[in-house]
């Protein structure tokens, strides 16, 4: 490789590190986070132990030989007092109640939120909970119909013979997706002032979530399992290794009211006249400064009208440089040798992402951007159910001031994601 396609390959590496910036944190943080795991695990423990009592039901009607009426009769007995969102003494319901108080109670903020990866609720109202109840529901289906094959079958059947809330469940309530990455995908950081595109390739999942109840005109997107989503991309002798560890989003259908989010990020790169990037607030969420002389990002979030098609995404991505392939010889495997970074929780949108790094190569007054880039709407959500996700577009933008250990310095960069 020529010492300027070297080069070119490691400011690329920069540029996606940017995706890495550490999140912040808070002096309430730890106790936001561990209020919503207890409420989350509490919940999808009581739908587990719901669907086992259930399926263990059908099986056990089934060997004796009775009629399918009682399985479903005994299930229907139970499975709403956990699962009826509409019942206000089910363990659902309950949960959101008590997910709610967080808020109310200001044990969450929605600087905590988002920290966590939740969506913040001044924008988006209570859809960071009613996600926590689609992911528990996600999680205890998931459990099940890995122990035990029949669930589906027992599930179906009983909702034939009696059980009205096992209706709700014949369809999964979380189907993945792919989206295949096509023209359009890629990613520009400009270093030293000259932007260097970087392609990316390979295959988005998306888990959408929908449920009676919890949503209304919407579909949730809720990645809980760690994916590979980008093909491993040489630069020079290494190899840029990317998962996606986890996602939170909503999308609009006709007459979803989930509004439609611009993301704009801003880091100043010298802070010796003060940092100048906009304050933290109901709507920028600030991380804390670098260091002494480079402020931290801020990512500003701005509404606009619900429209079909829209969503907004907070991704936790993993990005690790793989410096030497393993006994197997094949790059992203767990036998490499990495250079590790911590995951980041990234914004992601349908509608408009910019960023800019002020004081651009420590130099006052001097502005680098990027973007804006332009996402594209989801199809139709009756083409998303029928598994065609073609035509979206993703988009993103962010800032890296001062990459630590690195000659690169200031970096900024806007990504696309289109499914083909």
């Amino acid at each position: 490789m020529h010492t300027s396609s070297k080069h070119a390959a490691r400011l690329a590496a920069g540029g996606l590190m940017a995706l890495l910036v550490a999140t912040p944190a808070s002096a309430a943080l730890d106790k936001c986070q561990a209020a919503i795991e207890k409420n989350a695990q509490k919940l999808q423990s009581s739908i587990l132990k719901a669907f086992t009592k259930c399926t263990d039901g059908y099986q056990k009607t089934l060997v004796k030989g009775d009629p399918l009426s009682a399985a479903g009769a005994a299930c229907q007995g139970q499975l709403p007092k956990v699962t009826d969102v509409a019942n206000p003494s089910s363990a659902i319901a309950k949960t959101k109640v008590a997910l709610d108080a967080l808020i109310t109670k200001l044990t969450c903020s929605d600087t905590e939120l988002i920290t966590l990866g939740h969506m913040p609720t001044g924008i988006f109202g209570d859809r960071w909970a009613r996600l926590v109840l689609l992911g528990a529901l996600k999680g205890a289906y998931a459990t099940e119909n890995g122990a035990v094959a029949a669930f589906p079958t027992a599930i179906g059947e009983m909702a034939d013979n009696g059980c009205g809330e096992c209706a709700k469940l014949v369809t999964p309530p979380c189907q993945t997706h792919a989206c295949v990455l096509g023209a359009g995908t890629g990613a520009t950081t400009t270093v030293l002032g000259l932007p260097l595109p970087v392609a990316l390739s390979g295959v988005q999942l998306f888990d959408f979530c929908e449920f009676p109840g919890v949503l209304s005109n919407e579909i949730a997107v809720l990645g809980t399992s760690p994916a590979r989503n980008f093909k491993p991309a040489a630069l020079a002798t290494n190899t840029i290794c990317s998962s996606t560890l986890r996602t939170a989003s909503v999308i609009n259908c006709a007459g979803g009211t989930v509004p439609t989010v611009s993301v704009s990020t801003c880091q100043d790169s010298d802070l010796s006249d003060g940092n100048e990037c906009p304050a933290a607030s109901a709507t920028t969420f600030c991380q804390p400064d670098a260091d002494a002389t480079t402020g931290g990002s801020c990512v500003t979030l701005t509404a606009a009208a619900p429209a079909a098609g829209q969503s907004f995404t907070i991704a936790t991505t993993s990005l690790r440089i793989s410096t030497a392939v393993g006994g197997d010889l094949v790059p992203c495997t767990p036998d490499d040798t990495y250079v590790d970074a911590k995951p980041a929780t990234v914004p992601v949108t349908t509608a408009t992402a910019q960023a800019q790094v002020l004081d651009y190569g420590n130099a006052n007054g001097n502005t680098q951007s990027a973007g804006p880039v332009t996402g594209v709407p989801a199809p139709s959500c009756a083409q998303l159910r029928s598994s065609n996700i073609s035509s979206g577009t993703l988009v993103t933008a962010f800032p890296n001031a001062d990459i630590v250990g690195s000659p690169l310095g200031d970096t900024v960069t806007a990504l696309s994601l289109v499914c083909s």
